[in-house]
Parts: C-alpha cells; structure tokens; sequence
C-alpha cells in the first residue's frame, strides 16, 4: 500500500522534496496534500502537482501516512511535534530545531509513539555513494570547507546552523566522541548575522576537524579532505568526484532522491532511518558549542575568513 504523503512548507525546498517524491516507483507515495502560510505558492503548488492545499494542520496529520517538515527552522519543533502526536512517521529539515532540548523531546516522542524521525542531512546520502567501498578507520585529520557566494533561503538563520551543521552531522558520522575542545577561529558578523566561521575541534582520540562555512565567500566549494592511515582523501561534494584510493571518480548521484527513496523504505521495512534524531541531536548539539563560542568571542566587524587554497597530495 502507498505511503500517504503530506507537506508542510512549499517553498523552494518544499517544492524540490515533492518532485523526489513524485518521482519513486507508481504505488511507493501517494502524494496527499500540503500546508503552506502564502497563498501564492499555494496556488502555485496545488497547479503545478494537483494536491490539495489545507488550511487545518490537523486534518491534513489525521490523514497522512507520513509528513515532511520543509517550513522555516523555527517552525520545526512545533510542526513535528504535532505530527508525532498525531501518529506521523515525520522527515524534517535540518536543522532539526534551533534549541537542543526541543530535539530531544521529539526524539522522546517519536521512541514514545514507536514512530520514525527521520532528519534530513542530505550530505549523509552523498558522502554514503561516494565514500563506498573506501576505508574510512584511522582517521587523523579532517578539514572541510562550505563556501557559498549566495545567501541561504533563511537568511536570518546563522551560517553554524544553516551550512555548517551538514559537516558536522558528517564529522559526528566520521569521528567516535565529543570534542574536547573546540575553539573559534575566524568569524564575519553581517547585519547581525554570522556568515562566515571557521572553528577547530579536537577529540580525545587525537583527531583534528578543521571547519569553515561561510554564505559571503568569493567562490562556491564544498569539500572534504580526510588524512588517514591508508592515505588522503579529498571528498567533492560539490562536483561528486572523490580523489585518492587509486584513481579519481566521478558520480552521477541525487542524494535528495535517495534521500526520499529510503524515508519510505524505512516506513514500509522499519528500517532505522540512515540520519535519525539521535544523530541530529548530537549535531546540534555541536552547533550550539560553537554558536556559545562566538557568543562569548569578541570579533571585530571587519574581521575576514581567509581559508588556505587546497593542496592536494601529489598522489591525486
């Protein structure tokens, strides 16, 4: 039997999570309805995919199957709660929520009613296909870089939360523990709003993370270099090429259909989603050290992020 799918949010991430959906096999999703506060997109959803637009949150839970939470961050926590209360398997955003004890309590309620919470770090299903068959244990040095020449689709919303917490749901996947120390390297304030951060965490194991996240960079990149036992690695997530472990790749690869692909195989299999609550949790959690950490850090407003250009080993 198909999944009964709602959405709330049809904004421009909304819109692309319900084109993945669509897209699966005939009989996986049957696409329900939607609940979006703008009466243009709306409009323009129900037009462009023939559902139904709500004005009840509750009717359209009562009916649903499962939801996906595509609306602003700080919306998360009271959309997704209501959905777990009403029996909805639920896919939210990422950032789960803005405050770690609201994430905690939907992951309480979601254990509570036996319901998946799935969060979604999309990178995670990217980083899956192109680190396949690659050894990733002994794991010493990690430096990742998330620059974006535009701003993000909340713009109120601080780059730690908005780019930076992909890496980090990464790291935490990558790395075992909590960081010992974490220390603020560089940060840009623009009208409030912090765009542009660079922090070190160490572990007690020894690894090094070296991070940067920034929305007012000079050129878009996203990228991971690994230093391990094995040898280097250079991750790109931009392009989906992976360099090292012999030779150079290159991966046609839509990580948001995958990710759409397995929140329904988790539903129908009761499968454990490959991001879950927990995890997100624990990224958040991340997230909010390092936004305490600037909090607590003077940084002069003219103050600039000058990453190092990357130097690939000779062996790529």
């Amino acid at each position: 039997m198909a999944v009964s799918l709602s959405l709330i949010g049809a904004g421009k991430m909304g819109t692309f999570h319900l084109k993945k959906f669509a897209a699966l096999p005939p009989g996986a999703v049957q696409l329900l309805g939607f609940f979006d506060a703008d009466a243009n997109r709306r409009e323009q959803t129900q037009s462009e995919f023939g559902i139904k637009a709500y004005s009840d949150i509750a009717e359209l839970f009562f009916v649903s199957d499962a939801v996906v939470i595509a609306s602003p961050t700080p919306t998360h926590f009271d959309f997704t709660l209501k959905a777990l209360q009403a029996g909805c398997h639920v896919l939210v955003e990422k950032p789960v929520t803005l405050l770690v004890d609201e994430a905690e309590e939907l992951v309480a309620t979601a254990t509570l009613n036996k319901l998946l919470l799935q969060v979604g770090h999309l990178e995670r299903f990217r980083f899956r296909e192109l680190a396949r068959n690659i050894p990733l244990h002994g794991i010493h040095r990690i430096r990742i870089e998330r620059l974006s020449t535009a701003s993000g689709r909340e713009q109120s919303l601080d780059v730690v939360s908005d780019l930076m917490v992909h890496d980090l749901d990464l790291v935490q996947h990558l790395v075992e523990g909590i960081p010992s120390q974490i220390d603020i390297h560089e940060a840009k304030e623009v009208k409030g709003v912090w765009e542009e951060v660079s922090a070190r965490l160490e572990y007690p194991t020894g690894t090094v993370v070296e991070i940067t996240a920034s929305r007012i960079a000079s050129e878009n990149r996203r990228q991971i270099q690994i230093g391990r036992e094995q040898g280097d690695l250079l991750f790109d997530l931009q392009n989906n090429r992976v360099f090292g472990n012999g030779e150079p790749r290159e991966l046609s690869l839509d990580a948001l259909a995958l990710q759409a692909a397995s929140f329904i195989d988790c539903i129908e299999n009761r499968k454990a989603p490959l991001v879950s609550g927990a995890e997100a949790v624990r990224s958040l959690q991340l997230v909010r050290r390092i936004i305490d950490g600037l909090t607590d850090r003077p940084v002069p407003s003219g103050e600039t992020i000058q990453p190092d250009a990357p130097t690939l080993p000779q062996r790529f």
